[in-house]
């Protein structure tokens, strides 16, 4: 049964795609969401498949005029339904769909018009449903469908009767080579799902019914599912079916109309799988389906699938009310060398002059300390972009025997791969992250060394020719390497100049490896001038990486107080 039905098909101009069903024409307007294709693609799986694909359905009614849906016009009917899958991208592409004129007839054989370039045609397959009730029946409440689909020149037929389905299911036959698999029973949520689909954005369906569809694809041999095993074949279409509304079994014979009946509607549709010459993979399709009288016909293409928008994350911790925001820890080096480092531990403060609520303090005004705050891992692996901002306070405290500055405050993003236990880990026990000292991240400006990661010192005591020589300047690391610095002028910019000044750092990766990372500083006061410390200065050996966001302070023989408030950390996937 190469052909179902000998002779030409008569087939009228395609309407255009309407935005609303018409009655007695195949409606193309249905998307499908991405919890129908999920669904489907669900319902499909079989071990006979490698990995079941949806491109587009075809959804009919067992006993509805042109097996369509009812309009809210009763007792009109449209004609079978087209959704697209045009949310879930299938190997990089999404489905679309479009109107289109008829422009040549020859049997089942429908070419594309209007013709893009000479196309090379790969396949042509049939499908007729024939509705038909009992010899003198009057309704169609008992009607019976008779599908029939080709794939391959190869024809298979099915019976669908009035449901629901017997349990257990009965046994068809398993996706095979360019045969026609009946074997799909449709999930409860995804029947609904679909039913929501037929009726989304107000279209006058009264009541969506999906008592059986065709599954297809755009570009596959037979319109059909890749199946397990070498080397590659592809099974026909897949005819899912609603346990619920009908029960199928397949027709041996292949008979198309059962003896005793009256037939009641016959449809056919015509699917034509072409390559326009020279675009090689360009595979599309022209859907022509009939409903009797009309026939309408669709262009089914293929459109890369849109980059997803990226989507920020937002962590904050402003220490204002304890347990909420971003997870941190705090942490003081138990011993130290030189030994006369003391244990003050770092603390949140109540609000004071200059700050707008509560805020940490790593250290006090004593000498000698090494104070720090980690803050919960983030997943950062895979960022587009990495953006953290937070305010920072240093007040130098007056000493009248030399400099009074020391040392400040260094931001590090820790590769928690590469630095799994530095520093403690929060909602863990503390561990000290001055244990080894060839390891340790140090603060405040000093040569720094966290492996695999990038850091800011904010340095504000002069260490001489090793350290600038300068006693305002701002320092970019990575694994231990100073990869730029930038002095401040202090006329300008004081790093301890007693308020809360304002960082905003940006990492952004590079095509090809490397990362840009971007610092500006903002001093404190209404209408102060932002500073670009580094602008996308490339570290070659950067690359996104799973990490967390650690602060440290740091005073030696000269002191300051050093202060953070109003953290975040901004992920864009």
């Amino acid at each position: 049964m190469a052909s179902l039905v000998a002779g030409s098909m008569l087939m009228a101009e395609s309407a255009p795609l309407q935005a609303v069903p018409l009655a007695n024409h195949v409606f193309g307007e249905c998307q499908l969401s991405s919890a129908s294709v999920s669904g489907l693609v669900a319902d499909i799986t079989n071990s006979a498949l490698a990995s079941p694909q949806v491109d587009y359905i075809v959804v009919y009614t067992r006993d509805k005029p042109n097996h369509g849906q009812q309009l809210t016009e009763t007792p009109t009917y449209t004609g079978p339904v087209v959704c697209i899958n045009g949310t879930e991208p299938s190997g990089g592409l999404l489905t679309t769909l479009e109107p289109t004129t008829l422009n040549t007839a020859v049997g089942y054989t429908v070419l594309p018009s209007p013709a893009p370039i000479p196309v090379t045609v790969k396949a042509t397959e049939q499908s007729t449903v024939l509705q038909h009730v009992p010899a003198g029946a009057t309704n169609l409440d008992n009607a019976q469908n008779r599908f029939c689909h080709t794939a391959a020149n190869r024809t298979d037929c099915f019976r669908i009767a009035p449901g629901p389905a017997p349990s257990p299911f009965p046994i068809l036959a398993a996706p095979a080579p360019d045969r026609t698999w009946g074997g799909c029973r449709l999930s409860v949520a995804t029947v609904e799902s679909l039913k929501t689909d037929l009726g989304a954005g107000g279209i006058p369906i009264a009541t969506a019914e999906a008592d059986y569809l065709v599954v297809y694809t755009r570009a596959n041999p037979n319109d059909g599912q890749l199946l397990s095993g070498d080397p590659p074949s592809y099974s026909g279409p897949v005819l899912c079916s609603n346990p619920a509304a009908v029960s199928i079994d397949q027709v041996l014979d292949n008979t198309l109309v059962p003896p005793s009946v009256d037939i009641k509607g016959l449809n056919h549709a015509t699917y034509l799988q072409y390559v326009a010459s020279g675009e090689g993979a360009n595979t599309e399709k022209k859907i022509c389906h009939s409903a009797i009288p009309n026939v309408d016909c669709f262009l089914v293409k293929s459109t890369p699938a849109p980059t997803p928008t990226p989507t920020p994350t937002t962590a904050v911790q402003n220490f204002e009310t304890e347990g909420e925001g971003l997870a941190y820890a705090l942490n003081s080096p138990p011993t130290y060398t030189p030994s006369d480092f003391v244990v003050i531990p770092a603390t949140v403060k109540p609000a004071d002059t200059g700050s707008d609520g509560k805020f940490l303090r790593l250290t006090t005004t004593d000498f000698n300390q090494l104070n720090m705050i980690g803050f919960e891992p983030t997943n950062s692996v895979g960022f587009r972009k990495l953006v953290v901002d937070f305010d920072f306070r240093m007040k130098a405290e007056p000493l009248p025997y030399r400099e009074t500055r020391a040392d400040g405050i260094g931001f590090a993003f820790l590769n928690t791969t590469s630095n799994p236990s530095n520093p403690l880990t929060p909602l863990a026990s503390p561990v000290s992250i001055y244990e080894d000292a060839s390891t340790s991240f140090f603060v405040g400006g000093m040569p720094a060394y966290a492996k695999d990661s990038f850091q800011i010192g904010f340095d504000t005591y002069n260490n001489g020719e090793g350290d600038h020589n300068d006693n305002n300047h701002i320092s970019l690391y990575y694994s231990g390497v100073e990869t730029k610095f930038f002095v401040l002028n202090s006329a300008t910019f004081d790093l301890a100049n007693g308020k809360f000044n304002h960082a905003h750092i940006e990492v952004v990766p590079v095509t090809g490896g490397g990362c840009n990372v971007t610092l500006i500083v903002t001093p404190s006061g209404e209408g102060a001038s932002p500073i670009t410390v580094f602008d996308s200065e490339y570290i070659m050996d950067m690359n996104p990486y799973n990490g967390r966001a650690v602060f440290g302070g740091r005073t030696g023989a000269s002191r300051e107080t050093h202060d953070i408030d109003n953290f975040a950390i901004t992920i864009t996937e």
